[in-house]
């Protein structure tokens, strides 16, 4: 049974629907402007409260940044995680392990269990 009304099921839903031109526009940010992209994850980053949005914005848009350019990236995810807790929170609940090059995903799995240096 769930614990949410119909009422706030159907007003979240509608939010999400007009508001998923943010998660198109993100998503073409990481396919054709990486470093905007990067940005703006920084950008959501900093206005996150919550625990399960800290998560959502690793396992979504950060793991495609990683699966799409580790590479580029790596170095400043692993900066950012040393110094951000709750950035390395975010780090943690990237998976990729089908999808994001092996060495860069353990270089993140190293970031996320470090603590500050």
């Amino acid at each position: 049974m769930s614990t949410h009304s119909h009422e706030q099921v159907a007003e979240a839903w509608i939010s999400v629907q007009e508001n998923w031109w943010a998660y198109q526009h993100l998503q073409s940010l990481i396919e054709n402007s990486p470093e905007e992209a990067w940005d703006m994850i920084l950008a959501i980053l900093e206005r996150i409260e919550s625990p399960e949005l800290l998560e959502d914005l690793g396992a979504g848009p950060l793991e495609d940044l990683m699966r799409d350019h580790g590479p580029e990236f790596i170095d400043r995810v692993e900066s950012l995680a040393r110094e951000n807790q709750r950035f390395r929170a975010a780090v943690s609940v990237v998976d990729g392990h089908l999808s994001i090059d092996s060495q860069v995903l353990e270089r993140l799995r190293r970031a996320a269990a470090r603590g500050p240096v």
